[in-house]
């Protein structure tokens, strides 16, 4: 049966009045996390993303509404603001008695939230939250950060030999006041937007999560290095992709990140194309090319254009093994 509502998405980001602390330690934080959550449930939405701060916080919520119509834009502003102020009435008279305190608490601002109009949106919003830290110099990575929903998606979905060095995830899985958060997370949608199979959609969330954080911190590297678990985002052959499907193919191209591409992760990518359409048993890439030049022409075209503009033939050849002559094929024949 069709759904006859919508889930519209609307980032929000909530900042103290002049600086304040809001959390002014992990008490502070678990309560909001848990009044945030209560308040979703109670208003049938659905939270996809969130990282708590001290003096600020950011959540990706997905408001529902019930209709064949596109809602009216004033009635899903109110109702999204209607949400907002509730958590941050929860919150508020928590932080007055706990705290005895009389003055303002949150900063007043007309716009505190953002819709995200479309799939490259959300992705934005969703890897902005979770490297908003980063961003600000806070923090060196996410990875470790207990209070950044990241680190419940990793949870979720990688393998506990993978990540038990992190002493975050160990408290997430020991910790009895996450199961409410980890029940109630939307992952499923989320991972959706980087592909349609979950497998994937997990792998590209990893790899669009790890090209951002280079752009905030070079130095990443040696922090995921430290934590153990750099491999998890180095490692190439975490950018296999399941073969043989044509619908996945297409999916898979489509999906391709083309403004991500850099002259580090370019042969990486390229690796992952290979990988991909060639059989089991192998194949000349120049053949290969020609194969999927007759069959993905369109969808492959972002891929190309962005090739051609970071390529280096011979310096890319000798990294991934595959010929000038088949390269130069890729970059300049496939595309006219």
């Amino acid at each position: 049966m069709k759904k006859n509502y919508q889930i519209l998405k609307f980032h929000v980001f909530i900042h103290g009045f002049e600086a304040l602390d809001l959390c002014r330690d992990a008490a502070d934080k678990y309560r909001l996390i848990d009044i945030l959550v209560d308040t979703i449930v109670e208003n049938q939405a659905r939270l996809y993303a969130y990282k708590i701060l001290d003096t600020h916080y950011h959540y990706l919520v997905g408001i529902r509404w019930d209709g064949r119509e596109l809602p009216n834009e004033n009635f899903v502003d109110e109702k999204v603001k209607s949400l907002i102020k509730l958590v941050n009435r929860r919150f508020g008279n928590y932080y007055r008695t706990r705290y005895n305190y009389k003055g303002r608490i949150f900063k007043k601002a007309a716009n505190y939230y953002k819709r995200a109009l479309n799939d490259a949106d959300f992705k934005t919003f969703f890897r902005y939250i979770h490297l908003n830290a980063v961003k600000h110099s806070i923090s060196d990575v996410a990875e470790d950060d207990l209070f950044n929903s990241y680190n419940l998606y990793l949870v979720k979905y990688l393998r506990n030999s993978e990540i038990q060095s992190l002493s975050v995830v160990q408290t997430i899985i020991s910790d009895p006041r996450f199961i409410k958060v980890l029940a109630n997370l939307d992952f499923k949608y989320s991972i959706s937007m980087f592909s349609d199979n979950e497998k994937n959609g997990v792998k590209f969330m990893l790899r669009h999560h790890y090209n951002r954080l280079l752009f905030h911190n070079q130095n990443a590297p040696e922090k995921l290095s430290e934590l153990g678990i750099l491999d998890l985002y180095t490692d190439t052959s975490s950018l296999n992709i399941e073969r043989s499907d044509p619908h996945r193919v297409t999916n898979f191209i489509k999906r391709l990140p083309y403004r991500e591409i850099s002259n580090e992760n370019l042969h990486e990518y390229v690796q992952a194309f290979t990988a991909f359409f060639a059989d089991e048993n192998g194949e000349e890439p120049k053949d290969l090319i020609a194969r999927i030049r007759k069959h993905y022409n369109h969808e492959f075209r972002g891929f190309v254009q962005a090739l051609r503009r970071k390529i280096k033939l011979l310096k890319l050849s000798k990294e991934i093994g595959i010929s000038r002559d088949a390269i130069r094929i890729l970059t300049q024949k496939f595309h006219p």
